[in-house]
């Protein structure tokens, strides 16, 4: 499995991968790869093929909607999600389109995982 960020600020790609990495490890999967582009353009450039995108919305150059849009022709199984952040004091929140509520927590990563095809315990 191949995970892809593309997002103009490094720390937030980073920190995608690490609660990615933290949930696999619990869960005793196997690390998917991960691979973060700082740029649309760079991204589209790319002509691997990947199982899940997190795509920053706002870009200088290509939003991540038109990469979203770009990849999913190109690879029609991906699995794409716009990414939306802001910062408050030093924490990063992160909101992914209309599931906000599921970001960093146990049920955002099961539901994922499952609808990827993997077995893994319910949440409550």
């Amino acid at each position: 499995m191949r995970i892809i960020c593309c997002d103009d600020d490094a720390e937030v790609g980073k920190q995608m991968e690490c609660y990615l990495q933290e949930y696999f490890e619990k869960y005793n999967l196997a690390q998917p790869e991960y691979e973060y582009f700082g740029s649309g353009e760079e991204l589209l450039r790319d002509e691997r093929d990947a199982d899940i995108a997190f795509l920053d919305v706002e870009m200088p150059e290509i939003n991540g909607i038109y990469v979203g849009t770009e990849l999913k022709q190109r690879k029609p199984n991906i699995i794409i999600f716009i990414v939306i952040y802001y910062r408050q004091t030093v924490r990063i929140i992160i909101v992914i389109a209309v599931i906000s509520d599921y970001w960093r927590t146990e049920r955002f990563f099961t539901v994922l995982l499952c609808r990827l095809g993997y077995k893994v315990i319910p949440f409550p």
